[in-house]
């Protein structure tokens, strides 16, 4: 079967779903729609070939119209080819365009909680400064359920007990982000560049064991686990550049 170079991609990596027979009978179905087109005039086939970007090394290109059998109809044995990734249009309307684009939106967002959560530097209101009428106006205004409230109305030490509050409301969400980059990553990874889907690989494994150590720290584990974590971030900082450019460079169809 001739077709596009990306879903030569997809079929030949899932090979549970696109079995012989799904495929034969999605061909049939396909040439049953044009039983009365004829033969393919060499030009056009020409064209479909320099279309789907497919490089001939050897042998020779087999097209049939409404066949249903044979050795069209199961695979080509007789074609030497190379399908090659097609560059991006400057649109960048095309599935591996759209992938990048959303990726690296998710890992820039995902990537700056981690570091608000890993950073030394973190910085929380004092509620254990402010007076009665002030500190229940704090407690309106800050996005903490009820229960995280009234531990701190009832707390003995109130800048202490709401910067725990805090960070871990960070850390929660700074996983959310991190799950919703991977679960990204594994939809998109079919139609990514292998250095590319390597470093992004990479930068989430980073994240995740950043955040690990993060709860450990807040778990009450060693504060080295804190130090850890930074470094890790900082591993994380010094990929950015070289997956940039290589999004930037796929963007541009070099």
């Amino acid at each position: 079967m001739l077709i596009c170079p990306l879903h030569h991609q997809i079929i030949d990596t899932d090979l549970v779903s696109y079995t012989v027979e799904r495929l034969s009978r999605m061909k049939s179905e396909h040439e049953s729609q044009s039983e009365n087109v004829g033969d393919v005039a060499d030009d056009l086939v020409q064209q479909l070939i320099n279309i789907s970007d497919v490089r001939v090394s050897g042998g020779s290109i087999i097209v049939s119209s409404a066949q249903s059998g044979g050795q069209v109809a199961q695979t080509i044995v007789n074609v030497d080819s190379q399908p090659t990734r097609a560059p991006l249009n400057s649109a960048g309307n095309n599935l591996e365009g759209l992938a990048l684009r959303e990726l690296w939106d998710a890992f820039q967002d995902a990537f700056s909680w981690v570091f608000q959560v890993a950073s030394p530097l973190q910085e929380f209101e004092d509620p254990s400064r402010m007076n009665s009428a002030q500190f229940e106006e704090f407690l309106q205004r800050v996005d903490l359920p009820e229960s995280a409230k009234q531990q701190l109305r009832h707390s003995s030490d109130r800048w202490r007990d709401y910067a725990k509050i805090e960070h871990r409301r960070k850390l929660g969400v700074a996983v959310r982000k991190r799950v919703a980059f991977h679960n990204l990553l594994v939809k998109h990874r079919i139609v990514l560049e292998d250095a590319i889907k390597q470093l992004l690989n990479d930068v989430d494994n980073e994240m995740t064991e950043a955040l690990n150590k993060m709860e450990l720290v807040l778990d009450g584990e060693s504060r080295n686990n804190w130090r850890d974590a930074f470094h890790q971030v900082h591993a994380i900082e010094e990929k950015i550049p070289a997956l940039e450019n290589l999004i930037a460079s796929r963007l541009r169809g070099r």
